[in-house]
């Protein structure tokens, strides 16, 4: 009988600790100003939606709520970093998102989009000869972060020169002799 007790009280505590925690983070997130800009993001945060009948009705208010509540959540970052740590540090992930961490720098997974490239082109041209006839032009490719990484291209660089000699009248400036990891951030 006494275990039983026992076991009890513990269950009732534990429901107690959880609704607490529940109801703190609800009344925290209510009552903390929100945050306009989040640093680790490097984004603007939502911010309250406008509450109209019109946004009520068609469903905006409360997919825009859902946005601003995950944004102003409290302790947000601190649980993404978490949630990072335990990805890679516990389950052994390789990657995240696309992101992967080699030699201790975070990179991303990307591919090499060739229509991109080309249109890309396409419009630099067409600046160039509505634009700017008479100026100089100057292009830069910056090599991606992974080439410093993993000590190779991560990309066909021969084919994106390749689709790079289409820019007319322009001056390649190469930067991958002066660039550095430590110049990514």
């Amino acid at each position: 009988m006494k275990k039983q007790k026992k076991a009890a009280l513990i269950e009732i505590a534990t429901a107690l600790v959880f609704a607490l925690g529940l109801f703190g983070f609800m009344l925290w997130g209510i009552l903390a100003p929100d945050e306009e800009l989040s640093a680790a993001e490097r984004r603007k945060k939502a911010q309250f939606p406008e509450l109209k009948l019109s946004t009520l009705a068609s469903g905006r208010f409360m997919s825009e709520f859902e946005s601003y509540a995950a944004d102003q959540f409290p302790l947000r970052e601190d649980f993404r970093a978490i949630k990072s740590a335990a990805n890679f540090g516990l389950l052994f992930m390789k990657d995240k998102s696309g992101l992967y961490i080699h030699s201790g720098s975070i990179c991303k997974f990307t591919e090499q989009n060739d229509p991109f490239i080309s249109s890309a082109v396409d419009k630099f041209n067409y600046i160039r000869k509505n634009f700017l006839p008479h100026a100089n032009a100057y292009f830069a490719l910056i090599p991606d972060k992974s080439s410093f990484v993993l000590g190779r291209p991560g990309f066909d660089y021969g084919k994106i020169d390749q689709l790079l000699s289409g820019l007319s009248r322009f001056e390649l400036i190469e930067l991958g002799d002066v660039l550095e990891l430590s110049y990514y951030y």
